[in-house]
């Protein structure tokens, strides 16, 4: 067996594997890179689920905290601290060559380690941690706690050698906040597993076996089940175009909120057009729902965050009715079903025509397909961050051999006679 090209220490601040954007994103950088050659090495919370194959070291279990949802808690500050102290332990008898770290507490965790150990690091983020906050509403309307949080968010970032960011928008937004040296930001796109995500061979022998209408068209929705990724407004479109000619049928697939959903939905009248699966495994399940739908939908209103199950929808076929913003153009081009940003009626009034248009919906689905094939995979993504490693292993090299010529020439300096 041959040795591995780096050995890469990834530290990630959050409950990995939860079925979220953000865990399918590492996920996919991780098999891609240990696919490559790379040795893999997991620091993680002791909540989730273990990937297959990939060395994972988990934190002190502390048992009041059981959150595996997106969103800031106040928990995470000591919980972090723990994390630390299990990335201590997982890389002290071998130190990695190179450490990604995920998400700006994975950047502040990194920079630490670095700075006991030196060792290059480059931080991958998906959006700004201070809107994220104000988005879920942490820390409401406290100015002085989001100066603390935008004066953390930039040293996050500081120490990096390099910054990765999702999408061109999340590049633009760190450029323009001055979160980091402009030449240390590169854009890695998400990517998705078009083998694993794929239209139905059989849709309607799909639809008997998960019990869903094979005689109306199903609209599908993946996420966090929270008001900041739209919940709310799905379900008050849904019930605008629940009258309609179409008769569509929405499938909701996600949680932690489910039982306040299916409550909103009942008060709407859509509850017997509606089905809300629960948390469904992304490997397994999400695959198999999304290959049953006609049409997906991803009201999330955030302008600049990170949008990664428009991928998922892509690579199933599924055309997508969005907000306009430019992360989502950004995926789904020209092929994308648009609403002004925040417009609830325009949302419901797209929705209901594309549910009008069968037949042009099924090309647009079969372009976003050809799309997701050509433009987005994990190995392109983990390509673009090999280069980045070698380009800092690079950088290094040639800093340590400016060193020693510098050094070399004092000595020959100070030995050599008048």
């Amino acid at each position: 067996m041959g040795t591995a090209m780096y050995r890469i220490g990834i530290i990630a601040p959050t409950p990995f594997f939860a079925d979220r954007g953000c865990h399918v994103r590492l996920l996919g950088l991780m098999r891609a890179l240990q696919g490559m050659g790379n040795e893999i090495v997991l620091c993680t919370y002791h909540l989730g689920a273990d990937a297959e194959g990939i060395e994972t070291h988990r934190s002190l279990r502390v048992p009041w905290y059981r959150k595996t949802s997106a969103g800031p808690s106040i928990h995470k500050f000591y919980i972090d601290l723990l994390l630390f102290v299990t990335c201590l332990r997982a890389f002290h008898a071998r130190p990695p060559d190179v450490i990604l770290a995920a998400l700006h507490e994975g950047g502040f965790l990194g920079g630490l380690y670095k700075r006991l150990r030196n060792v290059p690091m480059v931080v991958d983020i998906q959006g700004s941690l201070t809107d994220e906050c104000r988005a879920h509403r942490f820390l409401r309307r406290n100015p002085a706690a989001y100066r603390f949080l935008e004066l953390l968010e930039r040293e996050s970032l500081r120490r990096a050698d390099a910054v990765t960011a999702s999408s061109p928008m999340v590049a633009d937004l760190l450029r323009e906040r001055r979160m980091a040296p402009p030449g240390r930001i590169k854009v890695v796109p998400d990517g998705v597993d078009t083998a694993q995500i794929a239209p139905a061979a059989d849709k309607k022998r799909l639809r008997e076996g998960l019990g869903l209408p094979v005689d109306r068209p199903v609209v599908v929705f993946t996420a966090v089940l929270t008001e900041y990724q739209g919940t709310d407004i799905l379900l008050r479109a849904a019930a605008k175009v629940a009258g309609g000619g179409a008769d569509p049928y929405f499938l909701i697939v996600g949680y932690p909120d489910v039982e306040k959903y299916r409550a909103m939905a009942e008060r709407l009248g859509i509850g017997g057009r509606t089905r809300f699966t629960g948390r469904a495994d992304y490997r397994t399940m999400v695959p198999r729902y999304l290959a049953a739908a006609d049409i997906a939908v991803s009201p999330k209103v955030h302008p600049s965050e990170a949008n990664l199950k428009l991928l998922d929808y892509m690579a199933a076929g599924l055309p997508s009715v969005v907000f306009d913003t430019p992360v989502n153009r950004a995926l789904l081009g020209d092929d994308g079903i648009y609403a002004r940003l925040g417009d609830e009626a325009a949302y419901a009034e797209a929705l209901g025509a594309a549910l009008g248009d069968p037949a042009g919906l099924a090309g647009i689905g079969r372009r976003l397909r050809r799309r997701a094939e050509e433009g987005f995979s994990w190995r392109a993504a983990a390509g673009a961050i090999m280069g980045i490693y070698g380009g800092i292993k690079a950088g290094l090299c040639l800093l340590l051999l400016r060193l020693l010529s510098s050094s070399l020439y004092w000595f020959v300096e100070q030995v050599s006679p008048c």
